[in-house]
């Protein structure tokens, strides 16, 4: 909601351009991390049934469905110098939220217990993917906005009169 929010007014006010598109990238990165592990490490474990696979579907598939829907028509632009910021709201998250969880009540995710190998590997990984996820974010944009470019200098070049 934030980044809509912030999408739309950045229309207006150019400032606040490179915080919609911070917020897009820790966004991105999240997305595809909380998808990707809930679906292949979470699922399997607590089992999906017919009681409980619409609100996993409209919790853990629904927001990266939205997201990647938006992704083909924004203008927002993934750029390195931004992947630090969306690592640590993951860092940040892990040590205020899950950390303490799952040390004073129980595992938030199954097998994450800060105890065990398990724990850290999926750590390890979920940062993997939010590399690869935000590295392929910013190809698919780049690659994107230079057939616009490529569009818009044909365009100005079939506008532009010759002298014969």
């Amino acid at each position: 909601m934030i980044f809509f929010a912030l999408a739309v007014l950045s229309m207006k006010f150019q400032s606040l351009d490179k915080v919609a598109f911070v917020v897009y990238c820790v966004i991105w990165s999240m997305e595809w991390v909380i998808t990707v592990y809930f679906w292949s490490a979470i699922a399997p474990v607590i089992g999906i049934t017919e009681d409980n696979i619409a609100e996993n579907i409209l919790l853990h598939a629904v927001p990266l469905l939205l997201i990647l829907f938006d992704f083909i028509w924004n203008r927002i632009q993934i750029f390195r110098q931004h992947y630090p910021i969306a690592w640590g709201v993951i860092i940040l998250y892990m040590l205020t939220v899950n950390l303490p969880f799952a040390l004073e009540v129980h595992s938030v995710y199954p097998g994450m217990t800060y105890t065990n190998a398990f724990t850290y590997l999926a750590a390890v990984a979920c940062f993997l993917l939010s590399l690869v996820s935000l590295e392929l974010g910013r190809l698919v944009k780049k690659k994107q906005f230079e057939r616009i470019q490529q569009k818009e200098n044909l365009l100005e070049d079939s506008l532009t009169p010759e002298i014969v």
